[in-house]
C-alpha cells in the first residue's frame, strides 16, 4: 500500500514529466542543422563544406524536420496525458528511502537529467521535510559542472549517469529510511 508521502512524491516526478514533454514539443519547434556544433569546431574549408552539402540537402533536411514535427505533434496528447494516470502493475517502493522511490518510479517517469536532480529534492522535502531536504541537496554530492559539460559537449555520458547515481546513492544513505 503506497502512503500519502509516496503518493505526492509520484505525482511531483509526473508533473515534472509534463514539463519535460512539453519542452521536447516546444524544442522540435525549431529547426537545427544537422551536426552543426561539430562543424563549427573546425576550420573554415571544413565549414565551407558543411554549408555547401545543407544548402544542396536543405529540402530533405526540411522534409525531414516537418516529418519529425508531425509526428511530436500527433504524439503530444497521449504524452502529456498518460502522465495523469497510474500505470498498470504500478507498486509502491518497497525500500523505504530514495534509492526504493527511483527502483519503483523509474520505470514509469522519464526524465531530463536537470529535472531528474529537482525531483530527488522534491522528493526529499516531502519524505523527510524541509529541513533535512535542505542539509541534503543532491547538488551537493553531484558535480553540476560535469552536467553542464556534458550538455554542451555532448561526451561522458556514461560517467555523468554514474556520478548521478552514486550522488542519489549518497543521499539515500544520508536520509535513511522515512
Amino acid at each position: 500500500m503506497m502512503t500519502n508521502a509516496e503518493a505526492a512524491c509520484f505525482k511531483a516526478a509526473r508533473a515534472l514529466q509534463r514539463e519535460d514533454v512539453l519542452d521536447g514539443l516546444k524544442a522540435a519547434l525549431v529547426p537545427k542543422l544537422p551536426l552543426y556544433r561539430v562543424a563549427m569546431q573546425h576550420n573554415v574549408l571544413t565549414r565551407f563544406v558543411y554549408f555547401i552539402i545543407m544548402l544542396v540537402g536543405l529540402p530533405l533536411i526540411l522534409l525531414f524536420w516537418l516529418a519529425k514535427l508531425g509526428f511530436r505533434v500527433l504524439i503530444f496528447p497521449w504524452r502529456y496525458y498518460s502522465t495523469y494516470y497510474l500505470p498498470p502493475g504500478f507498486r509502491p517502493p518497497g525500500e523505504r528511502n530514495i534509492q526504493g522511490m527511483h527502483s519503483a518510479f523509474s520505470k514509469y517517469v522519464n526524465l531530463s537529467t536537470v529535472r531528474y536532480l529537482k525531483c530527488i529534492n522534491i522528493w526529499a522535502k516531502i519524505l523527510y521535510g524541509k529541513e533535512a531536504a535542505n542539509k541534503h541537496r543532491i547538488e551537493n554530492y553531484f558535480d553540476m559542472n560535469l552536467l553542464k559539460h556534458t550538455y554542451s559537449t555532448g561526451t561522458d555520458a556514461n560517467h555523468m549517469r554514474n556520478s548521478l547515481r552514486l550522488a542519489r546513492e549518497t543521499v539515500s544513505k544520508k536520509l535513511g529510511h522515512y
